[in-house]
């Protein structure tokens, strides 16, 4: 028989129950417990998630905000947003509406939400210029804007060990490509500020933080479900084809070699988060 606590409406053993239990995957914890110190609280809010994916901060806003307050999650991901709704379901949500859909085309009206939030969203979309545009049509004047991203010195330990093997093999043009990858991927604070300031907005607060991602050695690193799942094909894609196999081989050496010397593999992520007010 299951077992059940008398302090809880929940069946702790219930399989619906645990099926929904991982609030949030550690990659976005550190991120999203700064957006959670940074968003403003109260009642009677419209809020826009951009990016929800499988449901935080969404679902946490949802219960933090309470009945009072109305929260809309959008994201081109169809199975993450079918996952959030099951978690909605199962934790009696009701305040919420989920939307598949991109940051550069928002279906709402001019003025709409008083809070937008997106946690390691925004700097994923296709064209961050146009993101932040949709992000000024649909904040309301006096709305909050708050999003949090990773910047380019993200795990630039392993970078610096793929430039070294491509300098190598005199390789500097996909050096180049490397680095300017980066760039497009993970633009400086200046550049988010200029954006914003170019679309009616005012910078309220910045802040910056770092974590480390730390292995045992080089086959854990390659083998976490996360590494593979969000950034282990980039990676080898710096590769040209004709060298990709024996060069990857060479930087899982490479990776082993220092987590002999340094007793683990230590990959740092720096991060930001950016609270601006719509004017």
């Amino acid at each position: 028989m299951s077992e059940k606590k008398d302090w809880s409406p929940f069946d702790l053993n219930d399989p619906g129950l645990i099926n929904i239990l991982d609030e949030v995957s550690l990659w976005s914890a550190p991120f999203g417990k700064m957006l959670l110190e940074m968003v403003p609280v109260r009642k009677g809010m419209m809020v826009l998630d951009i990016g929800c994916g499988t449901g935080f901060p969404i679902l946490e806003l949802a219960m933090r905000l309470g009945k009072s307050s109305y929260l809309i999650g959008i994201d081109p991901w169809q199975a993450a947003l079918d996952r959030t709704k099951t978690k909605a379901t199962g934790y009696g949500i009701k305040n919420l509406t989920l939307i598949k859909g991109v940051a550069e085309k928002l279906p709402f009206p001019d003025n709409h939400f008083s809070l937008i939030v997106s946690n390691n969203g925004l700097n994923n979309a296709d064209n961050l210029e146009k993101a932040i545009q949709e992000c000024a049509r649909t904040c309301q004047p006096g709305g909050s804007l708050v999003f949090t991203f990773n910047t380019s010195g993200t795990m630039m330990e392993l970078y610096r060990i793929i430039e070294d093997v491509l300098d190598k093999r005199e390789l500097r043009k996909q050096i180049l490509a490397m680095f300017d990858h980066i760039a497009e991927k993970r633009k400086p604070v200046s550049e988010y500020v200029k954006l914003l300031k170019i679309n009616g907005f005012a910078i309220d607060e910045t802040r910056k933080d770092s974590f480390s991602y730390r292995f045992a050695d080089a086959d854990a690193f390659v083998n976490h479900y996360f590494i593979r799942l969000a950034f282990l094909d980039t990676w080898k894609k710096l590769l040209p084809d004709k060298i990709r196999k024996t060069a990857f081989q060479e930087i899982l050496e490479l990776l082993d070699e220092l987590a002999e010397a340094e007793h683990e593999i230590t990959l740092t992520v720096p991060f930001v988060g950016i609270k601006a007010i719509k004017d």
